[in-house]
């Protein structure tokens, strides 16, 4: 599983930043276990939205919407908070985290 795992990582790390290589990371220290307190973007929600994906951050647990939704609630988080690195949260095939500073896919923590 892990193989693939690093295979399709690769491919995306490709179509998204134009590189095999991984890129260095200054903020994988403070990537925290984070179990999010919901299993819905609770932004969307309360606007009465739907979201294509979800991301986890993984300094505090906040759930929100992924970057191709409407209200990209994620990438709003990290904007307010400066909270660096989300991960794909229960994306069938998708194990990987983002570092938004660095635009770097990282594989995840085992």
């Amino acid at each position: 599983m892990r193989i693939w795992i690093s295979v399709v990582n690769l491919f995306l790390r490709r179509a998204w930043t134009g590189r095999f290589r991984r890129t260095p990371c200054a903020h994988i220290a403070e990537v925290q276990p984070a179990t999010p307190t919901t299993d819905v973007c609770e932004e969307c929600v309360a606007l009465g939205d739907t979201w294509t994906a979800l991301r986890l951050c993984m300094t505090c647990g906040h759930l929100g919407c992924c970057e191709k939704a409407k209200n990209q609630h994620a990438l709003r988080h990290y904007e307010a908070t400066g909270h660096p690195i989300v991960q794909a949260y229960r994306e069938r095939g998708m194990h990987w985290m983002w570092c938004y500073v660095d635009n770097a896919l990282l594989d995840p923590i085992p």
